[in-house]
């Protein structure tokens, strides 16, 4: 009986084998537990909140505008009868 158990081993402890049926893992070795990949989180804006978001890139002057009203202003071109008309027209349309 002696002779019988000799040729099995394999210098391992009795019960234990260096692979099994599942996969050949080694039962000493504790397997890396792999979670399914998770998916990219998103978020989605509304128009109003990307304009809100590109309102507050702009600056609280324009200066470029209020430079050119002022140089029109001082030069007496600022008010032609074509602004006027159409300041007019807008009037009558709100009426």
């Amino acid at each position: 009986m002696d002779q019988l158990d000799a040729i099995g081993r394999t210098g391992a402890r009795p019960g234990v084998t260096a692979g099994n049926a599942v996969g050949n893992a080694n039962p000493l070795v504790p397997s890396a537990r792999v979670s399914p990949p998770r998916s990219a989180d998103r978020a989605e804006f509304s128009d109003a909140a990307q304009l809100l978001s590109r309102l507050k890139e702009l600056p609280d002057v324009r200066n470029d505008l209020v430079e050119r009203v002022r140089g029109e202003i001082a030069t007496g071109t600022y008010l032609t009868d074509a602004k006027l008309r159409q300041a007019i027209d807008e009037m009558l349309e709100d009426i």
